[in-house]
């Protein structure tokens, strides 16, 4: 059932001017769902929520001193080289830790709303346990549904949360055996205070200006898309793990 307290936040009008409890489950990085928590935190703030974060993404075992020292050392060399997170009993402890601490800072700070930004680690058990607890439980999927994994995904923890939001309108769920009562259309927006307006100087707008640009992760299929447009004016911002030789010339950094 949906507590009172998740009933004010949907409908913007905290009871009293007295905002909820929020426990945030996103990473906190540099990465682009950890902008997107930030931005997220500072929002719901704004509306009078108390917020705290959970990093669901955060290893144990880099908290290490040694083992920090010894990655900010290594990656830079080999930067293709696995994390240990890829290997299975790594994976399986440290998952199992992070699901226990979750657990641990839900008792401890009592939120009324939890919000999840995908969390595919926070395992069936944990919110099997959550769901038990009360309040209300809300997974905002930042990913398209057209990727098979994410629809999955999706199937998968659609009965543990109140609501699961979705950046794709809802007409993406047309043919996928999804039933749609709980499931809501929240595509992204700005931060007004970031994503705004600015004024250029004639170097910034050198620097920054081109006819075709190019924001996010470099993908295999983005890359070939990206290298027919090779001939163009093209600018590519983002991230990419190992640099296409055709595009070498339209990287930025």
């Amino acid at each position: 059932p949906e507590s009172a307290a998740y009933q004010r936040h949907v409908s913007g009008c905290p009871s009293g001017g007295v905002g909820m409890r929020i426990l945030l489950l996103a990473p906190r990085n540099n990465e682009t769902l950890g902008f997107i928590g930030f931005y997220t935190q500072k929002t719901l703030e704004q509306l009078g929520h108390e917020v705290s974060f959970f990093d669901f993404r955060e290893r144990p075992y880099s908290k290490n001193r040694f083992v920090a020292a010894l990655k900010s050392w290594v990656r830079p060399l080999f930067p293709s080289l696995p994390s240990p997170y890829d290997l299975h009993a790594v994976k399986s402890s440290t998952d199992k830790k992070i699901n226990s601490m979750l657990l641990d800072r839900i008792q401890s700070y009592r939120p009324d709303l939890l919000l999840v930004f995908l969390g595919e680690n926070i395992g069936s058990d944990t919110l099997a346990k959550i769901r038990e607890r009360g309040g209300a439980c809300v997974n905002w999927i930042l990913d398209t549904l057209l990727l098979p994994y994410r629809a999955a995904f999706l199937r998968d923890v659609l009965n543990y949360y109140d609501h699961v939001c979705i950046v794709d309108a809802l007409r993406v769920l047309d043919g996928m055996v999804l039933p749609p009562e709980r499931i809501r259309s929240l595509p992204l927006g700005c931060y007004p205070p970031v994503h705004k307006r600015v004024e250029l100087s004639k170097e910034d707008a050198a620097f920054y200006g081109s006819d075709i640009a190019f924001v996010g992760t470099i993908t295999a299929e983005r890359e070939k898309m990206l290298e027919s447009l090779a001939d163009f004016d093209l600018k590519i911002w983002g991230r990419w793990k190992k640099p296409s030789r055709v595009l070498k010339n339209h990287y930025c950094k």
